[in-house]
């Protein structure tokens, strides 16, 4: 059988868990005696003119941000099956349901990950199957250990999001956080820590700014925070985070806003 095995990454380029499990597939696949053929970020466009027997596509990201244009071949190519490893917020709605409903079969994870999916996205996912990545669990084991608080990892975390967020977990005896700002290798930061929260792209591999002024929400796990602002005057705002159900992270991703 001849495929072709779409993903932002191989395990080469990339050493993540999409990319340890996409190289499973590939290698039992090649044990079997299939031709399979990778396309990555870096690939030509040229492979989507030849027929296949099979299509895999798996992570986009990096394809569509580095060359969009290849998004309307991928969505369109026959005898695709979708291996979803992720979220798939990096496409928008339209092009999203394009690519499911094109898929012959659509691989989740898990039941929960189809759950979530459905839940976010609308119930048009056909011919799904869970299929379970291959985890040794035998690495797992029950701990008797107490966990006694929540650690986050961050780059700068503004001291207002770091003293509401500690009021929300309830944890005031914790409320300092250790905060510690990605530089630019060799170079000092230039933005003010009390307007910029900075952090890191990891895709970039390079510092980004977040201007606080401009932050509407954040999510912790599956808790979602709207951010609310009242400026007193020039020199006091108070800002209150407010709970808002899971499933108006949605809306938040693509509004940015909720309507009242």
């Amino acid at each position: 059988m001849k495929i072709l095995f779409i993903s932002d990454f191989t395990l080469k380029q990339r050493q993540g868990g999409a990319q340890v499990s996409n190289d499973l597939i590939l290698k039992k696949g090649r044990e079997l005696g299939h031709e399979i053929k990778e396309h990555d970020h870096t690939s030509s466009i040229v492979d989507f003119l030849s027929s296949y027997d099979l299509v895999i596509n798996s992570n986009l990201e990096a394809i569509t941000q580095t060359s969009p244009e290849k998004l309307n071949y991928i969505k369109k190519l026959p005898n695709s099956v979708r291996l979803e490893h992720d979220s798939c917020l990096y496409l928008n709605a339209q092009h999203r349901q394009e690519l499911f409903e094109n898929s012959k079969i659509n691989f989740f994870l898990t039941q929960y990950h189809h759950k979530f999916f459905t839940e976010m996205y609308g119930d048009y996912f056909e011919n799904v199957e869970i299929v379970y990545d291959p985890i040794d669990t035998n690495i797992f084991s029950k701990s008797e250990d107490e966990k006694i608080y929540d650690v986050v990892y961050c780059g700068y975390l503004h001291h207002l999001l770091a003293d509401g967020y500690t009021r929300i977990k309830g944890n005031e005896q914790n409320a300092s956080f250790r905060q510690r700002d990605w530089l630019a290798k060799g170079k000092e930061r230039t933005t003010n820590p009390d307007e910029y929260i900075l952090a890191h792209d990891l895709d970039k591999k390079a510092p980004r700014n977040i201007s606080v002024k401009r932050l509407k929400w954040f999510s912790v796990g599956k808790k979602v925070y709207k951010i609310n602002r009242l400026e007193v005057n020039e020199d006091i705002t108070i800002v209150m985070f407010d709970k808002v159900k899971f499933t108006a992270l949605k809306t938040l991703m693509t509004k940015g806003e909720l309507d009242e």
